[in-house]
């Protein structure tokens, strides 16, 4: 049996180690969408490089079947609009300190612009898309470090269960 004292200890530590698994809190809702309509099918799953400078894939990438519009995860401000490496890319600062990007998208947003979380952002481009059948790429960094873009749409509770004596 455990004392209670180290019962309570394990709880916080338990609580702490949630709250640093889960990305952040969107906004004032406490919400996170998907970017494309359903069904959520992960084409090329998060692979981070074991060094920054290494290969990897930093991001998801989410097959859009027939649906081509793009929608922020979270709410926030467009931070870039524009190309990289030749391709179209839209950039969202959120709360935390968190950034996602998505490409390759036409943005029907502009710099500077606020968005709320479901909020049409953009269409995914036929021409540009690393992968076939067309995807969404969607990234996700706090700070420099980047993070699993699939953490944001977790469940980020915890449900204890009472202790049971046999």
């Amino acid at each position: 049996m455990i004392a209670l004292s180290t019962r309570a200890v394990l709880v916080a530590c338990l609580g702490l180690v949630l709250s640093l698994c889960t990305p952040a809190v969107a906004g004032a809702s406490g919400q996170w969408r998907w970017p494309v309509t359903g069904p959520h099918r992960v084409i090329h799953p998060y692979q981070p490089p074991a060094h920054n400078w290494l290969p990897g894939h930093r991001g998801v990438d989410l097959g859009v079947g027939s649906s081509r519009v793009v929608y922020a995860v979270g709410a926030g401000r467009v931070s870039f609009v524009g190309q990289i490496a030749h391709r179209s890319v839209v950039v969202i600062m959120h709360v935390g300190n968190l950034r996602t990007t998505y490409e390759p998208v036409t943005a029907t947003v502009r710099l500077g612009q606020r968005v709320a979380v479901g909020q049409r952002i953009g269409i995914v481009q036929g021409q540009g898309s690393h992968c076939r059948p067309r995807c969404l790429h969607l990234g996700l960094k706090r700070g420099t470090a980047y993070l699993n873009p699939l953490l944001l749409f977790a469940p980020n509770h915890a449900r204890l269960l009472p202790h049971l004596d046999p």
